[in-house]
């Protein structure tokens, strides 16, 4: 019941029990009923306040309940983009430090090849000398390091020696460098592997605290309902339906908000790209001027003319490049892409159709249908479509486009516009892949057209 409604039954009451003590009295005999006091009257009001009061004390902790969930969402968004940045970047560090083991290896077969040359000369020192004593050094990891015993060997093997050991040599310094290089690409890899296993612990642990806010904040909104429910004299069941309403107007008020944002900060940057085109322009007819008004050099004098080639038949005119062909099916199809996957769970770093996605997993997947590489986070393909020319804005969406959600510290999700204000998303840990309307907190103002 309404606080109006309240109202208008406590003043009947009290009409009531004026008009039924006068009725009464008017009955010879019969039992008279007083007139309320002004202590009952004020009690009354007093009722009516404090039931209002109630109403909407419970409306604002609803409203807090839900906040309390969004966010607990949000934050298990940015856990879950932090581990799929330290993720690709884990399987860079590794592939990295694999090539320089790879490389290291191939040095040090070379340094042993060389080895085994210089052993070829030793060979023929012993058959010629009958000892190895004075070649021994020479032929360990040790050796050739001094100038005296480089001195020693040219002696003792000649030029060609010399050349194998210059090979030698360079060839173990540049074993040294590539195998140092190997073990920092290993420790980095380490690190990396480390980085990307406590963004995991933290991801799982923004989980959890969401899974544990939606679970307590459901529990807490059925208690604030039924609550709700007694102060107005109405049942659950119609409170409840009645917070969905209330719900969905906050929704559709802070989605005009955003909207209204999103047109003026669009504005704006516009406003800046013309003036700093203006200010380039006239920057460059500035220029232009002065360079005309600068005084023309003294013409040299013109030398005795020649006698004029024929000339030479005019080239035809190259073909205009063939416009690449648009992906097949183009953002219909990415969408009918997406929405296979509806009801596939939500899985961290996750990129494998009908297994497990995460919000980047989704949008990379469903644009590798039709034949368009991206990147693998949500920041990534942000910060990709926006350099390369292909952010577009919210006003301009179509099926296909991917539109992001960011606050200062980056970009934390993605999703694929389904068309007719909808999008399609794998929206956090413990949800499915779903389709749901636009929602516009933190949402940016530029989306991205991969193709």
């Amino acid at each position: 019941m309404s606080a109006k409604k309240f109202s208008a039954r406590g003043r009947t009451l009290v009409s009531s029990l004026v008009i039924g003590g006068i009725a009464l009295s008017g009955l010879g005999g019969a039992v008279a009923l007083a007139a309320p006091s002004d202590d009952d009257i004020a009690r009354a009001k007093q009722a009516e306040k404090n039931a209002e009061g109630s109403v909407a004390d419970i409306e604002v902790k609803l409203a807090q309940n839900t906040a309390k969930s969004e966010e607990a969402i949000v934050a298990a968004q940015r856990a879950g983009e932090r581990f799929a940045q330290a993720s690709v970047a884990a399987d860079a560090a590794s592939q990295r430090a694999q090539k320089a083991r790879k490389d290291a290896d191939e040095a040090k077969k070379k340094v042993e090849e060389a080895r085994k040359s210089l052993g070829d000369v030793a060979t023929t020192v012993y058959r010629q000398s009958g000892s190895l004593a004075s070649v021994a050094p020479y032929l360990n990891a040790d050796g050739l390091e001094t100038v005296e015993m480089r001195r020693v060997a040219i002696e003792l093997f000649g030029g060609k020696a010399d050349q194998k050991m210059q090979t030698f040599s360079a060839m173990q310094q540049v074993a040294n460098v590539i195998e140092e290089r190997a073990n920092k690409a290993e420790a980095t890899q380490r690190a990396a592997a480390q980085a990307m296993q406590n963004r995991a612990n933290a991801a799982q642990q923004a989980a959890d605290a969401a899974t544990a806010a939606r679970q307590s904040t459901a529990q807490r909104r059925t208690e604030l309902i039924a609550q709700l429910a007694k102060a107005r004299g109405t049942t659950a069941e119609l409170e409840a339906k009645r917070q969905e309403e209330l719900d969905r107007q906050r929704r559709a008020r802070e989605a005009e908000a955003a909207r209204r944002a999103l047109a003026t900060q669009r504005a704006q940057e516009e406003a800046r790209r013309v003036a700093a085109q203006q200010a380039a322009a006239q920057q460059a007819e500035a220029a232009q001027e002065e360079e005309q008004s600068a005084p023309a050099p003294a013409p040299a004098p013109a030398p005795a003319p020649a006698p004029a080639p024929a000339p030479a038949p005019a080239p035809a005119p190259a073909p205009a490049p063939a416009p690449a062909p648009a992906p097949s099916g183009g953002g219909d199809a990415v969408v009918a892409a997406a929405a296979s996957q509806i009801g596939v769970p939500y899985v961290w770093g996750g990129a494998a159709r009908y297994s497990g996605l995460d919000c980047s997993g989704l949008s990379m997947t469903s644009w590798a249908q039709v034949g368009v590489d991206l990147p693998r986070t949500a920041q990534q393909q942000y910060t990709w479509g926006v350099n390369s020319g292909r952010g577009v804005s919210i006003n301009n969406l179509r099926p296909g486009d991917l539109v992001f959600w960011g606050d200062g510290g980056g970009v934390y999700h993605v999703a694929v516009y389904a068309g007719g204000g909808e999008i399609i998303e794998a929206p956090y840990p413990g949800a499915t892949v779903r389709r749901v309307g636009l929602y516009y907190g933190n949402l940016m103002a530029l989306g991205v057209r991969p193709a």
